[in-house]
């Protein structure tokens, strides 16, 4: 049987998708195959709804799935129209990670046009959501709008745990007089960026007898060296593929986010934090409503923060840096956590079991 992951949102090797969903049907004997709309070129604004559309379907006309999973309401769309018209059979599974409407959708509106464009984007993704056989929900606030609307329909809770064998474990690094602090993702004041370098240049003004290393994961590359202290190092990866990353990220000793909170952003379960708990190290995170619900076990590990208090977010910092015996207890919680409780290999015969149900409503 044919399980066909249609993407608009995420690319063909989606850590999620390609690395663990299709991974384990492989294992179980299905069939699996993906398409992503980014990786084609179709969604670099100069193709219209109808275009994508044909794409896809043609796509799925030669794969012939039994099982469609897609990631965003122009997926669900095509799929069905590849149902109506040539499988009738196929099953159609929604997994939705990503708000529709969101921020990133209202870039480029006026702020006349944004009422109606946030009003149609709503009635697409509710459209999406009624032809929809079944629904995965990544994370719980995501989920209410699908559960209001659409209560009896088969749905499944799948978190975004990482594959803790994935993850290169790095020795804790103690009597530490050199610290590496890391940092992943867009280089922009939204995702808290310049928070994050700020914070880190105080610590190190306070701090003169440390050796501090910014370790700094983007495409981005950042033009900031000249404002950084004599005793900071930047340290810019660029971007790195998965399996790279995997085998990278754990080379750090504390892990930073600190995007700005605002009514998305804090209904939102960072990913990155199930990898840097897998890593074995500590976390400092803007307080976002989500993390206490993904991972409710979150202070065993981690700081929630304000991000618009530095000092808070400093005093968080230091008392890494100067109390050894804490951060040691707080890397081997991470560890034990990610290994024993937010591993993808707990999760997984869920989602196998779920995709068999789909296939024989």
């Amino acid at each position: 049987m044919m399980v066909l992951f249609a993407l608009s949102i995420h690319r063909t090797e989606d850590e999620r998708v390609f690395f663990q969903q299709m991974e384990t049907l492989n294992r179980h004997g299905f069939q699996t195959s993906v398409v992503s709309l980014i990786d084609d070129g179709l969604m670099d604004g100069t193709f219209s709804l109808k275009q994508k559309l044909a794409h896809l379907i043609e796509v799925f006309k030669r794969k012939n799935p039994s099982i469609i999973v897609g990631d965003s309401p122009i997926v669900i769309l095509a799929a069905f129209r590849y149902k109506k018209c040539y499988a009738s059979d196929v099953r159609l599974v929604y997994d939705v990670t990503e708000w529709i409407p969101s921020k990133k959708n209202m870039t480029n509106c006026s702020l006349f046009l944004r009422p109606f464009k946030w009003i149609a984007l709503s009635l697409f993704s509710c459209l999406a959501g009624f032809l929809t056989t079944a629904f995965i929900f990544g994370e719980h606030h995501k989920a209410l709008p699908f559960h209001l609307v659409f209560p009896s329909k088969k749905h499944l809770y799948l978190s975004y745990y990482a594959t803790f064998n994935k993850l290169k474990r790095f020795p804790i690094r103690q009597n530490n007089a050199e610290w590496k602090l890391c940092y992943s993702g867009s280089l922009t004041n939204e995702k808290g960026f310049n928070k994050v370098l700020s914070v880190i240049t105080q610590v190190a003004q306070i701090r003169p007898n440390h050796s501090f290393v910014f370790k700094l994961f983007s495409s981005e590359k950042p033009a900031i060296e000249h404002l950084l202290p004599s005793n900071i190092k930047l340290d810019w990866c660029g971007y790195l593929s998965f399996t790279d990353f995997c085998s990278t990220i754990g080379d750090a000793d504390i892990y930073f986010d600190l995007r700005k909170i605002d009514f998305e952003n804090t209904r939102c379960l960072p990913i990155k934090l199930f990898y840097y708990m897998a890593s074995g190290r500590v976390v400092i995170y803007s307080d976002l409503k989500a993390i206490p619900i993904g991972v409710p076990e979150i202070e065993k590990f981690g700081v929630l923060v304000n991000p618009s208090d530095e000092k808070q977010v400093v005093e968080a910092l230091l008392k890494y840096i100067d109390r050894e015996d804490f951060y040691v207890e707080h890397c081997h919680n991470a560890e034990f956590l990610a290994r024993n409780k937010y591993d993808w290999s707990k999760i997984e015969d869920s989602f196998v079991d779920f995709i068999n149900k789909v296939r024989n409503e």
